[in-house]
């Protein structure tokens, strides 16, 4: 009986015991399943045995070039059992056909060979680099030729096969000389599943040494695709603008809906001069979450005339951006943003940071607008040279390119001169904002003019006023 535990006798001390020896279970594996076929090479997945024993697995595979046997000869590849469903068999032929069988091999043995499975090698790889785009009613699904075809063989035409996400055919159609095709009258929202066949044409002599032009599929390629959601209506959304920014309701009340909104994405550009049209090169976005919370666009630029388009991310796709365009400006008035820092008492320093403040800079697209005002003495300690000092502006440590700044000058040795004195200017710090350290500095003036002997603050209050403008107002004078 094979397979079947057998009971055997056996003599310890002259005495017969009964042992049992098992005889593992090798029965013949099952028909493996063909999962994958190209060109020079398939795949197949093997139902493992319910076996502890099983060490490994041996494919046995060879061509079938003709009705002989000495025509079959036998190529092994070995796998373990823990790799079963994903077994690669290489370096074929194309548009050959092989024959195989799966045995399982334990530590007591080789099963018996299992039932042989034949599959054919494809004419070609199969297409590459699918892709697609979508509206919310329709799917243009491209691609690429397959990588490798062999010789002889002219592929001209291709299979597109779309089902919808239960496996329903929805359309099947045979393209030729192209590499594209676009589905119409599809379902909003809907995900797809796309294959696409290369067929192969070649020539071949069948038995009775007839010549037939003959078409072969390649693999499918797969594609998983959706079409996008429906474009928000314009008519619903309202705006609300201030200098910088625009906070944009989409007037939507339902975010459980199905599918799913994740997201939402909101491109904003500068209008021309009629307000209609988008002046190219403009164009930004800006993300935001799926909820229904108003959306805040940061970053614009105060009395501009703005277009906005709002995009619907959901759980299985986009939406095309809304249409029409959405029409807001931004409010030309300059929002106040002003900041004095003020101190009193006798400062002595010749060169160097005098007094900084620090001012919260809102806006990028802004300029500082800085007056100083402060008592300076100043005496001359140079017989020779011209006595000179200059007071000036900096922003992080920097001065502007064009400097915030005054000198003075006395001519003779030991001269004392006390004066107030005040040093106003714009800086055009665009792109910047938060923190910024505005510092009084002093300095000698321009090389080979001596430093004098210098302090400040004498007798009055000192400070420094800074304020946030906005570049619109700021116009250069030009002098002859």
């Amino acid at each position: 009986r094979r397979y079947q535990p057998i009971r055997v006798q056996a003599k310890r001390s002259g005495v017969a015991d009964s042992l049992d020896f098992i005889i593992p279970d090798v029965r013949q594996i099952g028909k493996p399943k063909v999962t994958f076929v190209s060109y020079d090479h398939f795949k197949i997945s093997v139902t493992k045995p319910n076996n502890t024993w099983v060490t490994h697995f041996l494919v046995e595979y060879w061509p079938i070039i003709d009705d002989s046997e000495e025509s079959k000869t036998s190529l092994k590849f070995a796998f373990s059992q823990q790799n079963t469903q994903n077994v690669t068999i290489t370096n074929l032929n194309y548009l050959t056909t092989y024959e195989f069988r799966i045995v399982h091999v334990t530590e007591f043995g080789i099963s018996p060979n299992g039932e042989k499975v034949s599959v054919t090698t494809k004419p070609s790889s199969e297409p590459t680099v699918l892709k697609f785009q979508s509206s919310e009613s329709s799917l243009k699904i491209s691609w690429s030729e397959p990588v490798y075809q062999a010789n002889g063989i002219k592929i001209k035409d291709y299979r597109v096969v779309l089902k919808d996400s239960v496996g329903q055919v929805v359309a099947d159609q045979q393209v030729q000389d192209v590499t594209n095709i676009k589905f119409d009258n599809l379902n909003a929202v809907t995900k797809y599943i796309v294959t696409v066949k290369a067929i192969a044409e070649f020539i071949r002599k069948d038995s009775t040494n007839t010549t037939k032009k003959i078409q072969e599929y390649s693999h499918p390629a797969t594609l998983i695709a959706f079409t996008a959601a429906n474009p928000l209506n314009p008519n619903s959304f309202q705006a609300n603008a201030d200098y910088y920014s625009v906070t944009l309701d989409l007037g939507k009340s339902n975010i459980t809906q199905v599918p799913r909104v994740t997201g939402y994405v909101v491109r904003y550009s500068l209008m021309d001069s009629t307000g209609q049209n988008i002046k190219p090169g403009t164009s930004r976005t800006q993300s935001f979450p799926g909820n229904n919370d108003p959306k805040k666009i940061i970053g614009l630029a105060s009395g501009f005339t703005y277009g906005l388009e709002v995009q619907e991310i959901t759980t299985v796709g986009k939406s095309i951006f809304s249409s029409p365009i959405f029409i807001v400006r931004t409010d030309p008035r300059v929002e106040t943003n002003i900041q004095e820092c003020s101190w009193r008492g006798y400062v002595e320093i010749n060169s160097g940071l005098i007094k900084y403040c620090y001012f919260n800079k809102k806006h990028s697209t802004t300029s500082l607008l800085v007056s100083v005002k402060t008592m300076v003495t100043v005496i001359g300690i140079s017989r020779i040279f011209a006595n000179c000092i200059r007071y000036y502006v900096t922003f992080n440590g920097n001065e502007c390119s064009t400097p915030i700044d005054q000198a003075i000058q006395i001519g003779s040795y030991k001269n004392k001169l006390t004066m107030p004195i005040t040093i106003r200017g714009i800086c055009k710090l665009t792109n910047r904002c938060g923190n910024i350290k505005v510092g009084l500095n002093v300095n000698e003036c321009d090389s080979g003019v001596y430093t004098d002997d210098t302090d400040y603050g004498r007798y009055a209050t000192s400070s420094i006023i800074i304020e946030e403008v906005e570049n619109a107002r700021l116009t250069t004078a030009r002098t002859s």
